[in-house]
């Protein structure tokens, strides 16, 4: 089993969409997906039908195994819910924790949607994974924290794959804009940009609101979504367990 971190220190870069959207397309193709949504507002959980039973919090605190924690949501993909109560305990999440719960788990790929923090829980989360995604927004003030986050995420875990996906890009409409251009040159130097990006666009809401697929059709930004999502397949399938 390959685990993925989507991660970013700041909050709303779009981390849980790219959760949602990941966990959902590897699952259309076929792959046996488990999500795990370790931030405590529970953003992934709730783009799913309300969800009873054990949470991230019981595996958290010894309550439950991961396998009593995991719930079946769609076709090929499963999640271990979120909850609130992980305020009580992220600090105190041991690193390998979760690297030593996923051992054994008969899935393709794990992908872990983290809280807008540096905890001990996203240490651990970050621990385990073979690779991590970074979606970052376009602005001065978003690229010095990437490449700060880019730093950090080395020396925790030193061989894990880091790819930074660009969020709300214009790409869609036009040419990548001047500003664009220029945070692709800064991040480009260290190879850890992914050329596809995030378009600027609704949707994921749509997905979730309206079961409306964002990979099949001919709009600009549904054809970019699918460019972005088998671009990401691809740096997946060249990671080392």
């Amino acid at each position: 089993m390959k685990i993925i971190s989507i991660y970013n220190f700041k909050g709303g870069t779009g981390k849980t969409s790219l959760s949602f959207l990941l966990g959902n397309y590897l699952a259309m193709k076929g792959k046996k997906v488990l999500l795990i949504d370790s931030d405590p507002q529970s953003s992934l959980t709730k783009s799913f039908k309300k969800l009873e039973g054990n949470t991230v919090y019981d595996l958290l605190s010894e309550n439950a195994k991961i396998q009593d924690c995991i719930q079946e949501v769609n076709d090929n993909l499963s999640l271990v819910p979120g909850s609130f109560k992980t305020l009580k305990i992220h600090n105190n999440v041991l690193q390998e924790f979760i690297k030593e719960n996923l051992k054994g788990l008969k899935f393709d790929y794990c992908l872990i949607d983290t809280s807008p923090t540096l905890n001990s829980l996203v240490v651990s989360c970050l621990t385990a994974s073979n690779l991590i995604l970074i979606p970052s927004l376009i602005s001065g003030y978003d690229l010095n924290e990437t490449l700060f986050i880019l730093s950090r995420i080395k020396e925790i875990n030193p061989s894990a794959k880091t790819k930074v996906i660009l969020n709300r890009t214009q790409k869609a409409s036009g040419e990548f804009t001047k500003l664009e251009n220029e945070y692709r040159e800064a991040l480009k130097v260290n190879g850890s940009l992914l050329h596809s990006s995030i378009p600027n666009t609704n949707l994921v809401k749509k997905f979730i609101d309206l079961k409306e697929n964002p990979f099949t059709g001919k709009t600009k930004a549904k054809i970019q979504f699918t460019e972005l999502f088998q671009a990401i397949t691809e740096e997946i399938k060249w990671v080392k367990k």
